[in-house]
């Protein structure tokens, strides 16, 4: 099987944690010490696909998880509408095509 994480610091890191849908990796600049997080997104697509197939035909209501967003997308396209009050292109994101395979129930949000 191919390794999906590749050297963010083009041989210059090693790897300091190793999960199944995460690596951190560092490297040393200058005396400091540089971080890089690597994320998959296939285990997080998995379990919303399994959370929708377990969610067919039920209701709407209190509680319930809409989607599930890897973290680097999430502080890139959610974080910034909602510090702007832009609740409606969250409802936009979160039934845009591209996007809907992070969604864990159905329905228009």
């Amino acid at each position: 099987m191919i390794d999906p994480f590749y050297d963010p610091f083009h041989g210059n890191g090693k790897v300091v944690a190793r999960y199944p849908d995460k690596v951190i990796w560092m490297t040393e600049m200058d005396g400091d010490f540089i971080y890089c997080t690597q994320q998959l997104a296939q285990p997080i697509l998995d379990s919303n696909q399994e959370a929708m197939n377990n969610n067919l035909g039920k209701r709407w209501g209190d509680g319930k998880v809409i989607a599930s967003i890897p973290l680097p997308l999430y502080f890139e396209k959610i974080v910034p509408a909602r510090q702007a009050g832009d609740e409606a292109y969250i409802r936009r994101f979160l039934n845009d095509i591209d996007y809907r395979k992070f969604r864990r129930f159905g329905g228009d949000v």
